[in-house]
Order: structure tokens, then C-alpha cells, then sequence
């Protein structure tokens, strides 16, 4: 309420309309903190970080002052894995002053996604928390498309111009808010969601980042599928699915088109039939993982020491400082099998809640878009380096946070304008 008597202006909020306030201010800080994160190679980047932060605090704040904590499993899970990656130093090649970077970061990322999980206490927060990410996304991919001129923007790698940055890290951001767009379209009944998915899959394409451009149509395909309830269900997987090859062979016709993504998904297909046909890149992360393979059958169990691959493939091989662009090979080579249990239990915990609820037909709208979000993570994981990586976390956040979102609710509690029930 806001009222002004004797000259003096005075906001005064009931519950509703101050945990509202909150919202929106965590929300505002969510959508500039995604924007200018991505923008990793400008001075605008640390302006991401301090959005997240600040987020994180209004959430932090509101919950010392009187509000329950929700489930903290994904807080513990990152801390430990952070704890265990510290005590790796007592028998890794290098010193832990080579991998402290990365802790200070990773403690940083823990802290930010900690206001996501603490944030989310309803289905309608998790919904409304998508949303704003894929708001970012497609902000991200409108900037991209008015600061790249027109004429190279079937260059290839596209998603540059502003950020500067990595291209799979464009198309990765852009993947998840074409999927957040796409149920947002087709399960939510919102279908001016659709433009936005068509312009965030289109920078897909341009960024010729191939895992982007497979997850973003296969994540598209599995949103239909899991929405069993809708009518002529099989019929939109159909028609899907011929849009999806029409779409296919227009990239592999298409001459432009061919350049900037169809000749790097021929390359993949050979090389994943024969082993050869690939293009350079495929052929300097095949290498990589090799090497992570030898690495791992050097120290099993405990891995060679957080962040070691990389010091490792510098002393050994030669060629500069760098990552094993596989998630699951990385942490194996580093941390070994029991760095692997203690980071991928999560991950067991997510998929054995959605997985059941899926089984027993209990899933839920918004879990739907959690298991989508899921598989497309697990398939990524093949090609990037998650466990450090904010962008990766943050997703692994919204996905903890949809998919438990009812089990911690406190939607009783207050006020919401979106009554869904849920998949309890």
C-alpha cells in the first residue's frame, strides 16, 4: 500500500504483496545476472555475477528473517563435492594452488545457486523462475541477432559479436530457453512463446554448435512425448517428427546452411559410424578423452588430483592448459571412482525421483520440463566440462528445483496466483 499524508511518502506491503516484492527484485537480478554472465569477455561480465549475488542475498535475507529453509540437498552435494575436490590435494600431481581458481569459483557457484534452490518454494516459483531464464536467453540471442550484421550471420559461430565468447556456451543458454519456451508453448498454453523458441533455435543453427543444435530438436521432441495427456498426442509427434527431418534436409541442402551446421553434423555421423570422416575438433576431443582414459587406469580409485587432467596434458603432451571437454572422463581422470559417486550421486537422486514419478504416472507439468532439461544435460556432458561451470550449475539448480519443488512447497503458507497441484 502506498500512501503519502503529511508530506511524507510512505510503501507499506501486507505478505502477499511483500513476498511479490521480493520476486520481482530476485527475478530482476536472475534475468541481468544471465545476460551479462554471458558476456564473459567484457568487463560487464562481473556485472552478472554481482546480479547473482545480489539475488542470492534477497533470498538469504527473507529466509533469516523468519522463513524456512527448504530442501538443501543440492547445497550439500556441491559443498562436498568442493570439500572432496580440496582433499584431493594430499596425493595430486600438482599442489591445490593450481586448482584454487576453480574452488573459489566453485564456492561462488554454490552460493548463487543456493539462492535458486532457497528461491523456489512452489510450483508457480519454478515456473515463474524458467521463465526468466528463458527471457535472458532469448534477450541474449536478440542482442546477438542486432549486433552481428546480417551478412555473417551464416558465417559461422555465431554468437560472438557481443560476448566474445564461446559459441557452445551461446548455444547451450539458447538450448534451454528454446525448451523452457517450447513447454511454455505447448504444455503451459503461453503460445507467444513460440516466436522467441523460433529466434533462440535459429541462433542454435548459426552457432554451429552441434550438441545445441541436436539437444534443442530432440528436447523439443521429448516435451511432446512425455505430455501424455494432451489429445492427439501421437499425431504431434508425427508431425514433429516430419518437421524435424524437413528441417534436416533443408541444413544439408542448403548450401549457406550446409557451411554453418550441416557439414559439422555429416562429420559427427562418420565419425561416430567409423571412426573416421571427422572434423578437426572431433578428432582433438577424441584425443582428450583417450587421455583422460589413460589417466584414469593410472589412479582408479582416487584420480589424480582435482583439476589435474589439464597440468597433466600440459607436462605430458604439450599444447597449452586444457579441459577433456567430457564431464564424466574429466572427473574420473581427476578424481577417480570415488570423486565420480560423490559428484554423480545427484544426479542419481534427480533421475530416480523423475523416473518414478514417470513410472507411476505422477509427473507433473513442470517435471516434464525438469526431466527434458535432464536428459539434455546428461547427453551434454559428453562434450562439456560441467562441475566448475556456472552456466552448467545454474541449469543443474532449476532442474533440482523443478523437480522437488512440490516436495519442499511452502505453497500453502502464502499466496499464489498459479494453483497447479503438482506431481505429488
Amino acid at each position: 500500500m502506498v500512501s503519502f499524508r503529511n508530506g511524507i511518502l510512505k510503501i507499506q506491503f501486507d505478505k502477499k504483496n511483500d513476498r511479490n516484492f521480493y520476486q520481482l527484485l530476485f527475478d530482476i537480478c536472475i534475468y541481468f545476472g544471465t545476460i551479462f554472465y554471458f558476456l564473459e569477455r567484457t568487463s560487464l561480465h562481473y556485472f552478472g555475477v554481482g546480479f547473482f549475488l545480489v539475488g542470492t542475498a534477497l533470498v538469504g535475507f527473507k529466509r533469516v528473517i523468519g522463513f524456512r529453509f527448504n530442501n538443501i540437498a543440492h547445497t550439500a552435494w556441491y559443498l562436498l563435492f568442493i570439500a572432496f575436490a580440496e582433499l584431493s590435494s594430499l596425493w595430486a600431481y600438482a599442489p591445490l594452488t593450481s586448482a584454487l581458481r576453480y574452488i573459489r569459483f566453485m564456492l561462488l557457484i554454490v552460493v548463487i545457486c543456493f539462492g535458486v534452490t532457497q528461491y523456489t518454494t512452489s510450483v508457480a516459483d519454478a515456473e515463474r523462475l524458467v521463465e526468466v531464464y528463458a527471457a535472458a536467453a532469448f534477450t541474449i540471442a536478440l542482442i546477438e541477432f542486432i549486433g552481428t550484421p546480417v551478412e555473417d550471420w551464416m558465417a559461422g559461430y555465431f554468437g560472438r559479436a557481443i560476448g566474445g565468447g564461446n559459441t557452445n556456451t551461446f548455444g547451450y543458454i539458447l538450448l534451454f530457453g528454446a525448451i523452457i519456451a517450447f513447454y511454455k508453448g505447448y504444455v503451459k498454453g503461453k503460445r507467444w512463446w513460440y516466436l522467441p523458441m523460433i529466434i533462440m533455435l535459429a541462433g542454435c543453427v548459426l552457432s554451429s554448435s552441434r550438441k545445441a543444435a541436436l539437444m534443442s530438436v530432440f528436447g523439443i521432441l521429448f516435451i511432446m512425448f512425455f505430455s501424455f495427456n494432451r489429445r492427439n498426442h501421437f499425431l504431434h509427434l508425427a508431425i514433429a517428427a516430419i518437421v524435424v527431418i524437413s528441417a534436416y534436409l533443408i541444413v544439408m541442402t542448403n548450401e549457406s546452411l550446409y557451411e554453418v551446421l550441416g557439414n559439422r553434423l555429416e562429420s559427427l555421423f562418420n565419425f561416430i559410424n567409423d571412426g573416421t570422416g571427422g572434423d578437426g575438433s572431433l578428432y582433438k576431443r577424441d584425443f582428450y578423452i583417450l587421455y583422460a582414459h589413460e589417466l584414469f587406469a593410472r589412479s582408479p580409485i582416487l584420480g589424480q588430483g582435482f583439476a589435474n587432467f589439464a597440468n597433466l596434458l600440459y607436462h605430458e603432451v604439450g599444447g597449452g592448459y586444457i579441459y577433456a571437454h567430457n564431464n564424466y572422463w574429466e572427473i574420473l581422470a581427476d578424481l577417480g571412482v570415488v570423486g565420480f559417486v560423490v559428484y554423480y550421486w545427484f544426479y542419481a537422486y534427480i533421475g530416480l525421483k523423475l523416473t518414478g514419478n514417470f513410472f507411476k504416472k505422477k509427473l507433473s507439468e513442470i517435471q516434464t520440463l525438469a526431466i527434458v532439461m535432464f536428459l539434455a544435460q546428461l547427453f551434454l556432458e559428453w562434450g562439456v566440462v560441467s562441475m566448475y561451470n556456472l552456466s552448467n550449475q545454474f541449469i543443474i539448480a532449476l532442474i533440482f528445483a523443478c523437480t522437488f519443488t512440490d516436495k519442499f512447497s511452502d505453497q500453502k503458507k502464502y499466496y499464489y496466483s498459479d494453483k497447479s497441484d503438482g506431481g505429488e
